[in-house]
């Protein structure tokens, strides 16, 4: 079956996000970083696998620019660190030291996914390019943002980088454009040695943001749920609302869809879930789930027997 979603990583240099490790292979996962050693490293890593990586510099536009390489990698930005942030108060110095800057070539974000994305896929971003985030929103089209239904950012609050984005800047630019954060963790730090858990400070929140139409409201049938609407939600690991959406969709078009059999396990593992929390839980999810996938779900006293918890 064709596949319709691609899970773009934009800053990868760790590898597959943690989010996506269990899944990814079910997708076209395409990994995107400015620093060629660490994409040549990753093509040794993942060679047997399933993914596409490219060494790209992407923001609002086409020109040189300068990178600057720090001791510690995963502070390598255009952006240079701002020494007065929190985050970086609390660093070791000798990580923040630069240790070359090397003269790149910027392309404009929207341009370098025209050429190198399937233009009929719909798009996950997951975006961690330290400090660079609003940058490569700017570069993005109108047609390109009606492709990106789901973004994962890393979004600070107090700017590690001499830049324009964070949490503020990047959510402001995501609500206007027709975005709602669906999902939210914070990092914080302390002060001083003396610090309780009350008195720890957030610094960044790596933020889930889906499109409107995915807003889990009675709608009145203006946004229909579809197929590409359950992976994207299957992708994140949003298993509530991917039930949500599977009961607003006719059971047979959902047994002909690509993942049926991966939504059939997630849901079944969901709602045995709740069945351990509350022994008394409405039979009529039981009833939902045997109309939507035409299979009754095993009761908790022989679930883990069943296909569901170890299957062929």
């Amino acid at each position: 079956l064709k596949l319709m979603l691609t899970i773009l990583d934009i800053g990868c240099r760790y590898g597959v996000f943690p989010l996506f490790k269990h899944i990814y292979e079910q997708f076209n996962y395409v990994g995107v970083d400015a620093d060629i050693e660490e994409i040549t490293r990753l093509k040794k890593k993942y060679k047997d696998k399933k993914i596409q990586f490219f060494t790209a510099f992407l923001g609002d536009c086409s020109e040189n620019i300068d990178f600057h390489i720090y001791n510690h990698e995963g502070f390598n930005s255009s952006k240079a660190i701002d020494k007065n942030s929190l985050w970086i108060q609390n660093i070791s110095p000798n990580q923040t030291q630069i240790q070359t800057i090397k003269s790149i070539r910027s392309e404009t974000s929207g341009d370098w996914i025209s050429k190198n994305i399937d233009q009929s896929h719909k798009i996950i971003l997951k975006l961690d390019i330290e400090g660079g985030e609003l940058d490569f929103l700017n570069g993005l089209d109108v047609t390109l943002l009606e492709k990106i239904d789901a973004m994962i950012i890393e979004m600070p609050f107090d700017n590690p980088n001499i830049t324009e984005s964070n949490f503020y800047t990047v959510g402001s630019y995501l609500d206007k454009n027709g975005y709602w954060l669906a999902g939210l963790d914070l990092e914080k730090t302390t002060i001083s040695r003396n610090c309780e858990y009350k008195d720890l400070i957030p610094t960044l929140a790596n933020s889930m943001f889906l499109k409107n139409s995915y807003k889990p409201i009675n709608n009145n049938g203006i946004h229909k749920p579809s197929e590409t609407m359950c992976e994207v939600l299957f992708a994140l690991g949003q298993d509530l609302m991917l039930f949500e959406c599977l009961q607003k969709i006719k059971p047979h078009k959902i047994r002909k869809f690509r993942l049926f059999n991966n939504y059939k396990f997630l849901i079944g593992h969901k709602l045995n879930r709740l069945k351990k929390l509350n022994q008394n839980i409405d039979d009529n999810l039981s009833e939902i789930f045997e109309t939507l996938f035409d299979e009754k779900l095993p009761d908790l006293s022989n679930f883990n027997q069943s296909d569901f918890f170890n299957p062929v």
